[in-house]
């Protein structure tokens, strides 16, 4: 079972990428590229870090307001002019040798997948083959990220999808985008076995069934879904929103985003305005004690939450962004992964979201 964590090439995400993230076997970074300049300064080094890395130019970030919708916007107008499909057009620029330092050969054999998207108000699924086939000359392997609706697959979009089917190869790889799934769980469960069963030689992930954006306490289905479907993995944006608002003012309030790997969801610890107040509710919740007396040792595996327990902590907006990151990162790689391996079964991985789904599907087969 593999893991994509969806980044973009912020400061905190880039620290952690470069420095702190080591387990590059079954961990594969999605880089969503939303400005040319840190894409350029750290693409080199994070390819020869990992066995693989996706790349993308988020097109969807481009459609609605957004903190990253003008960088994204900068860099679709920079590549419209230069050939007619501006994401096609960026990723063979950033083949070369004069943005990479890469040989072409090296700069496959690094891994670098580029990614292939529309936006969401294009359901059809009808743009994707067009890039693909102005694409595959110049990557050995070629990931589609597909966005999953609650409506029902229409016929057009069946055989679009069956077009895709037929046309790619073993090594690309499908990416089921969740567009939301509480409150929609088995109209989007149905569309998301549907369409796996159509790629049957092709790894399969299942993004974002995990609906965090908010402050509310959330459960992460996408482990579940993974299991119970048997996809070669699931991701996610490691608890950073799917949109993230603009800066400029707004609240001061502070959120601790806590992940309890034992029940898969992602708590929230608020204070008014400042960690330290926010801290306290943590260390004194019952999560933090089954943290602390788990069998497994997680204070030994997480270092962030080893300084919370020895207070080495500091209070800055950067550090609690990390440790949430890494957290949650931890959590997955060393209790939800294993796990999915040790019970045989869904409902005794996972009871709640099982449990969940069970109750508005009646079975999962």
């Amino acid at each position: 079972m593999k893991y994509i964590p969806i980044f973009r090439l912020k400061s905190v995400e880039n620290t952690l990428l470069s420095n702190e993230i080591n387990n590059t076997e079954n961990l594969t970074p999605l880089l969503e590229i939303t400005d040319n300049e840190t894409f350029e300064e750290s693409i080199s080094n994070l390819c020869k870090k990992f066995n693989k890395i996706m790349v993308e130019l988020p097109l969807y970030l481009s459609t609605r307001p957004n903190k990253h919708q003008s960088g994204v916007l900068d860099i679709i107008n920079e590549y419209e002019s230069t050939e007619g499909d501006s994401q096609v057009a960026f990723y063979k620029d950033y083949q070369k040798d004069k943005k990479m330092n890469l040989l072409k050969e090296d700069y496959l054999d690094l891994g670098f997948t580029p990614v292939i998207s529309t936006i969401p108000s294009n359901t059809t699924y009808s743009d994707f083959l067009k890039k693909y086939n102005d694409l595959k000359d110049s990557f050995n392997e070629i990931a589609f990220r597909l966005f999953v609706y609650s409506t029902e697959i229409t016929d057009a979009q069946k055989e679009n999808i069956q077009n895709i089917v037929n046309s790619i190869r073993d090594t690309d790889f499908i990416l089921l985008d969740v567009l939301g799934f509480e409150n929609v769980e088995v109209r989007t469960r149905n569309n998301l076995e549907e369409i796996i069963k159509l790629f049957d030689k092709n790894e399969i992930y299942i993004l974002n069934a995990f609906d965090y954006d908010g402050g509310k306490n959330t459960h992460n289905y996408s482990p579940l879904l993974s299991k119970e479907l048997k996809t070669t993995g699931f991701g996610d944006f490691a608890t950073i929103p799917r949109i993230e608002a603009g800066g400029g003012g707004g609240a001061q309030t502070k959120k601790i985003r806590f992940y309890n790997y034992n029940t898969n969801n992602l708590m929230h610890f608020i204070h008014e305005t400042s960690f330290q107040g926010a801290i306290p509710q943590l260390e004194q919740s019952e999560y933090w004690k089954e943290l602390k007396d788990d069998e497994e040792n997680h204070l030994a595996i997480c270092s962030y939450c080893n300084s919370i327990e020895q207070k080495t902590y500091n209070y800055s907006q950067s550090w609690w962004k990390k440790y949430r990151i890494m957290h949650y990162i931890n959590s997955i790689m060393n209790h939800t992964i294993p796990n999915m391996s040790k019970y045989d079964n869904s409902e005794d991985f996972d009871p709640d979201g099982y449990n969940d789904i069970v109750k508005k599907i009646g079975t999962i087969s």
